[in-house]
Formats: C-alpha cells, structure tokens, sequence
C-alpha cells in the first residue's frame, strides 16, 4: 500500500493541519509520521443502517454553490467566459430560459409600430435567440455588450439557489459525505477493499442518484481488518 497515496486521499480535507507541505513536497518521514499519528488516532467513517459509509468530516451540500464551487461570479469578466464556464455544466439551461423571455418580449414589442429599420433588427435579435442549440450563447453576447453585472448577478442567484438533483449528471463524484467516502474507498486497491468487506455501487439503476461506498460486513469486523492491515481508519454506525 502507497502511504503516499492513501494519505493524500484520506486527509484531502484535513491535510494542512497534519503536514506542513502540500503531499507532493512531503517526505518519507513526514508522511511516516503522520501515518503513526494516525494509527493512534484514526479517522472515523460512520455506516447508516442501509450499509452507506459517510465521511461525517464533510458537510452536506444545501445550495448549488455548495457542489459548483469552482463557479465564482466576480471573476467572470466577459460573455464568453460565462458561456465556457455555463456550457459544460447545467447552467446553460437556466441562461437558455432567460434568451426564450427575451426573445418573446421582442416578439411582442414588433407588434407596435416600429421604424422599419428598428423592426428588421428586433427581428434578426430575436431569430439569433431562437436558435435551440446558441439562442442562449446570443443572449449571453448581447447582455453582455450592456453590462456584465446583470450576467453576475444572473449567475450568483442560480448558485444560490436549493440544489436540483435532477442535475446530478453534472455533480462531481465528492459531493457531501457520501460521496466524499466513495470517492476515498474507491482510490484503495481492490484487495483491500474486499478484506474489509466494502463494494463500490455506482448507481442501483438506471438513472440512480445513488453513488456509494456500502459496508457489506459488521462494523466491529470491518474494524478488526482495518486494525490487522495497519490502515489509520475505522467504522462506526451513524
């Protein structure tokens, strides 16, 4: 077993109170050490009464900022980078609602009477918003044009808003303490995995939201294992 490894991946959270340098930069014996310290004192997972192993060290995620950390509105300085930043993930659905309302308030502004120049370009804006695959990319350029605060702030309340599970495709696999322990076990070579008796269940379903680590025997015997292979963690029930 790479202590390196193991470690790095078990004190992802926890790291910098542990070690002085990042695990790259640590050496043999400041990893030795913090082996032994853990062997004392090890990191505690806790099993649910469905077999589920959680990371009680990791919070549980309530808004979308909780999961799209990464996605920060003050450094977003331009339209195109919203839209690199909106389009690999599931915000783009949200900016693809707000170009159809812009483009029906055109629609029915050209029922006015309108100079015919002003009517031609309400109703070129309004064909670029049509568009079902970059409707949304044309908006995010035009408001852009106007002000990127608007589009900041756009982005700022879809981040904090309640999480929509339905959007779990885009999730990354650490989200809150479920995912946080699987994502930890599933990093351990398959040996040890089946000696302390834990499967990796990468949704039930079809479709499933449900992506763990289970605990397939009792806790006190997983311990036992865990204390025979000299590994710093342990298993308690929630």
């Amino acid at each position: 077993m790479n202590r390196r490894t193991f470690l790095a991946s078990l004190l992802a959270i926890t790291a910098s109170a542990l070690l002085p340098v990042p695990f790259s930069k640590a050496t043999l014996a400041q990893v030795d050490d913090v082996w032994h310290r853990l062997l004392d004192d090890p990191i505690y997972f806790e099993v649910d009464e469905f077999q589920t192993i959680r990371d009680p060290r990791v919070p549980e995620p309530e808004t979308r900022g909780d999961i799209f950390d990464d996605i920060v509105p003050p450094t977003i300085k331009t339209p195109d980078q919203l839209i690199a930043i909106a389009e690999p993930g599931p915000m783009w659905r949200r900016l693809t609602d707000l170009a159809d309302e812009r483009r029906q308030e055109i629609e029915w502004s050209m029922d006015n009477e309108l100079p015919p120049g002003e009517r031609r370009r309400l109703k070129r804006v309004a064909g670029l918003l049509a568009d079902p695959n970059d409707g949304w990319k044309h908006w995010v350029r035009l408001e852009g044009r106007r002000s990127m605060v608007g589009l900041r702030k756009v982005v700022a309340d879809w981040l904090a808003e309640p999480i929509d599970w339905d959007e779990h495709v885009w999730f990354p696999d650490d989200i809150g303490s479920m995912g946080a322990a699987k994502v930890f076990f599933e990093s351990l070579d398959f040996d040890t995995l089946d000696e302390l008796g834990i499967k990796i269940v990468e949704g039930e379903y079809p479709g499933s939201t449900y992506y763990a680590a289970e605990l397939m025997v009792a806790v006190e015997a997983a311990n036992v294992v865990a204390g025979r292979l000299g590994v710093p963690v342990r298993f308690r029930c929630a």
